[in-house]
């Protein structure tokens, strides 16, 4: 038997306000939790192609893909 589970998406739909609650009651430093709110909240996107790029909209549940 095998299961095989996509967690591709899985940190687009983590509760930033949760996070930092948790992140709290774990006890991180108030920097910490500065630099993650920071990190993972109000983030825009814009997408570009040779013709142009479209205008920044806002993003509000994300953590930037690829980043360690």
């Amino acid at each position: 038997a095998a299961a095989f589970i996509d967690l591709s998406k899985a940190f687009d739909s983590i509760s930033q306000n949760i996070l930092l609650q948790k992140l709290t009651l774990f006890k991180f430093d108030d920097n910490a939790l500065i630099m993650v709110e920071s990190f993972s909240t109000k983030r825009q996107q814009q997408v570009t192609i040779p013709s142009g790029c479209s205008g920044w909209i806002q993003l509000y549940q994300c953590v930037p893909q690829g980043t360690v």
